[in-house]
């Protein structure tokens, strides 16, 4: 249940963010106006010792300014009406998915946040990162989204998961999220030129500069270089101005969304549980452009939790211990209990409620065909053989207890709940059988119930790496660390699987190494809409021991 904010708050943030906008507007243009005059001073007595007929200074002086001015206009406006999918797509976000039980309750928290602070079509976005962070998004056309990291799912209960919602929506009423949305975007426009014209004028052999410095093959014309080494300065200079503006009033943002996060969700301690779970584990690595839009800084800086003027003009985040400070005084509690909470967490004893449960395995069963007993067979292989019907007699494997499949506890649920409906037209691309849509770690997928293989489609992968519903043993894990190092040669020689084609789409798929630190050579569809993967029986279970045990290893 989520409340409403004082209008007073939200409008005295809102003020706040429109000046700050107004100041990264004017300093925008002051930064084009000098350079562009800087740069007209030496162009403008270059062209007079040619004899060329020019305005007089002054006049020059007037045209480079109003030239200035209006590039500086363009590039904000530019800014300020980027698209929302093309700001998502630069780091990877991907829509919820509502049939997804990791997805589903974040899905419904965003839905009820859309009623609290009156903004509709929110847009719940994911991010396949196994790191825990959170951040919302605001366009020039007033679309929104907020987004979580797939990892973020996983370690918070669903308290913990509205009260980072609520925090991240808090920024939405504020107008925070469209200001910085629009920050991130001209600082991170003036880094990439930085970028790229010092690889050009330091690092290519064809550059103005070599690497160590000195002169090498400079350009036959000294305009050139000018020119270079003026944008240059230009987007260097922008780059840290934009920065330290905004810097300036991003940290004290930051306390505020915590407040009216809680006033939203009305509880401080399940804000201070999160926000600790995020601080004490691996927060994503995205790109350092969009740092400022999330929850923490996905890298881990000094500067986030130092004080002063040097903490202030280059950290987008305040200390995390004043930060929870405010929040347990709030809650009466103590950074202890959060510890004691985390610890009870980590070692299972305290699981997160958005975690889906395992169910236990059923057993396998003998079927009574053509005049004689066939099997054993899973009720999922039942199914794919088309073999099991409410009349059939089946006997359960090492029994002599023969019934109708109707009769059988084990089975009767899975005709009430027309199981023939999760048979896929799909067929393996190994065993030529269907494949069932099952339930694998909260996600939709195809399974043989055969091989064992599984198919997933685009982006599921990535979701099911960031999960830990299922445990492995020590010996299991050793098995799997074993045979990746025994992986060596041409992945010709290390996979000896026929290529197959992609049982969705019927295009060809390719065989690739997931990663170095899996080394599974898994098969993707070719087709770059359809993005399917195809994992042989046991290379699902295997990719995800081997990411978990590397995680737990680092923590």
């Amino acid at each position: 249940m989520f409340y409403s904010l004082p209008a007073e708050t939200v409008f005295e943030a809102k003020e706040k963010n429109r000046r700050a906008t107004l100041i990264l507007f004017g300093v925008l243009i002051l930064i084009y106006v000098f350079f562009a005059n800087l740069f007209a001073v030496p162009l403008y007595w270059l062209f007079r010792s040619f004899g060329m007929t020019l305005p007089s200074a002054p006049s020059m002086a007037t045209y480079t300014t109003v030239l200035a001015v209006v590039l500086a206009a363009g590039h904000f406006v530019l800014a300020r009406h980027q698209s929302l999918d093309n700001l998502l797509s630069q780091i990877g976000a991907k829509p919820a998915d509502p049939q997804d039980q990791y997805h589903a309750p974040f899905i419904h928290i965003v839905q009820e946040v859309e009623s609290a602070t009156g903004i509709q079509g929110i847009r719940p976005v994911v991010l396949a990162s196994t790191g825990l962070n959170a951040f919302s998004m605001e366009d020039g056309r007033r679309q929104t989204a907020i987004g979580i990291t797939e990892g973020l799912l996983t370690k918070l209960n669903r308290a913990e998961l509205s009260a980072v919602i609520a925090h991240e929506a808090a920024h939405l009423l504020h107008e925070d999220s469209r200001l910085v949305t629009t920050a991130c975007f001209l600082f991170g426009a003036f880094k990439s030129i930085n970028a790229g014209l010092s690889r050009v004028m330091f690092l290519s052999p064809h550059g103005v500069y070599s690497m160590n410095g000195y002169s090498s093959r400079r350009r036959s014309s000294g305009g050139f270089t000018s020119t270079l080494l003026a944008l240059w300065l230009i987007s260097g200079v922008g780059y840290l101005a934009t920065k330290l503006i905004f810097m300036a009033i991003s940290r004290e943002r930051e306390y505020l969304a915590d407040a009216d996060g809680v006033q939203m969700c009305k509880d401080p301690l399940a804000m201070a549980e999160s926000l600790y779970k995020i601080s004490h584990r691996y927060r994503g690595g995205f790109p350092t452009t969009f740092a400022a839009l999330f929850i923490m800084n996905p890298e881990d800086s000094d500067l986030d939790e130092g004080e002063g003027w040097c903490a202030d003009l280059f950290s987008a985040h305040p200390p995390m211990d004043k930060r929870l400070k405010k929040l347990l005084d709030w809650a009466k509690s103590d950074v202890a209990a959060l510890q004691s909470i985390d610890e009870q967490e980590e070692r299972g004893s305290m699981p997160t409620a958005a975690s889906p449960r395992e169910t236990a395995p059923m057993p396998n069963f003998m079927i009574y065909q053509n005049g004689q007993w066939v099997g054993p067979y899973s009720p999922a292989q039942l199914m794919t053989l088309g073999l099991l019907t409410p009349s059939s007699w089946i006997c359960p494997a090492g029994s002599q207890e023969v019934a109708k499949a109707s009769e059988n506890p084990f089975l009767l649920p899975l005709f009430q709940n027309q199981v023939a409906a999760t048979v896929s037209s799909n067929t393996c691309p190994r065993c030529k059988v269907s494949l069932i849509e099952t339930d694998y770690e909260g996600a939709s997928v195809l399974k043989c119930s055969f091989c064992g293989g599984h198919l997933l489609r685009a982006g599921v992968l990535d979701r099911l790496i960031s999960r830990d519903d299922h445990s492995y043993s020590v010996e299991e894990v050793q098995k799997a660390k074993a045979w990746r190092d025994s992986q060596r040669g041409p992945l010709g020689e290390r996979d000896h699987f026929p290529p197959i084609r992609c049982p969705l789409c019927g295009q060809a798929m390719s065989k690739a190494i997931h990663s170095y630190l899996t080394q599974v050579v898994i098969d993707h569809c070719t087709n770059d809409a359809c993005g399917t993967i195809w994992c042989d029986g046991g290379e699902l279970e295997t990719i995800q021991m081997l990411i978990e045990d590397a995680h737990q290893s680092k923590n």
